[in-house]
């Protein structure tokens, strides 16, 4: 008897537990390689981290990400990162191309940033980097692009 009740205990868990983490991936982030991706991103996080340095939040200081993504999976936007950052303002044009694989995302513009080094993941209504290296593994750069 204690066995049952033990099993459908932990029968009725285990459906809570699938239940609460698929509702909470639904309206940020999945992982369905048919997740739509034209639209118009913002980033909403944007951290940079120089290596022996700590990390710097680019947003807090002025830097912004504006990405729009067309069903021809043409690029434009803009890529601005204050001069208190690299010790150099940069200003830069997205207009160019995304490749996509799957869940995976590049970016392709000319001249080249730091943001085409980097493969973003596709979750629904977010593009997201975490941790990775740019610039010759000199620093490393976090970023998430909502959808507006």
């Amino acid at each position: 008897m204690k066995i049952r009740r033990l099993a459908r205990a932990s029968r009725v868990a285990l459906v809570c537990l699938v239940a609460a983490a698929t509702s909470s991936c639904g309206s940020d982030r999945g992982l369905d390689p048919d997740l739509p991706i034209v639209g118009h991103y913002v980033a909403t996080d944007f951290k940079v981290a120089p290596v022996g340095s700590t990390t710097v939040d680019v947003l807090a200081r002025g830097g912004s990400i504006v990405l729009d993504i067309t069903a021809d999976n043409r690029t434009t936007g803009t890529l601005f990162v204050p001069a208190n950052i690299f010790g150099v303002e940069l200003t830069q044009s997205l207009n160019g191309t995304v490749a996509r694989v799957g869940n995976n995302l590049t970016l392709s513009h000319t001249p080249a940033t730091f943001l085409t080094q980097l493969i973003f993941g596709v979750y629904e209504k977010v593009l997201f980097v975490g941790a990775q290296s740019i610039d010759g593994g000199n620093a490393g750069v976090s970023i998430t692009l909502t959808r507006q």
